[in-house]
């Protein structure tokens, strides 16, 4: 994605599937962060466009600065929706991490945006699609909680 810097969706599913793959295999934990960006469309409405793709560049060097070189990976999931996939690093490492994104990017000029976080871990008999859903959901519970906060999915 240019404007941010991360992969994007389609190289999310590809690379998710090849990570759960050699996750069964070795046994290793896995942990998938979803992230999206609170009240952003009410940025672009009320800041403009260009202070929304400011927010999105901003949250790409946040998210590539956060994740280990050559272990982890960031994607733009699409628009404000994020996918952060950590290799063998368990759910209390990915709610660290998130928190301190979240903390981070609460102190950046952010036009009155902020993060909602779900993190799941990996389960030996997930499938990918299981996976993306537990993130998701705790991402959701994260937002209807209000909105600024991480949620690990139950």
């Amino acid at each position: 994605d240019d404007l941010t810097g991360l992969s994007n969706k389609r190289a999310f599913s590809t690379h998710l599937e090849g990570v759960l793959s050699r996750a069964r295999h070795e046994e290793f934990p896995v942990t998938l962060i979803f992230i999206d960006i609170d009240n952003f469309k009410q940025c672009n409405d009320t800041q403009g466009h260009q202070a929304g793709d400011e927010v999105l560049s901003a949250f790409g060097k946040l998210a590539r600065k956060s994740i280990r070189k050559g272990a982890d990976q960031a994607f733009r999931y699409g628009g404000d929706e994020f996918a952060v996939l950590l290799v063998n690093a368990e759910a209390n490492i990915g709610i660290r991490i998130a928190d301190r994104m979240r903390t981070e990017f609460s102190n950046m000029p952010n036009y009155n945006t902020s993060l909602s976080i779900g993190v799941a871990q990996f389960e030996q008999d997930m499938h990918a699609a299981a996976l993306v859903r537990a993130a998701d959901q705790a991402l959701y519970k994260a937002k209807a909680a209000g909105k600024n906060q991480v949620v690990l999915a139950s």
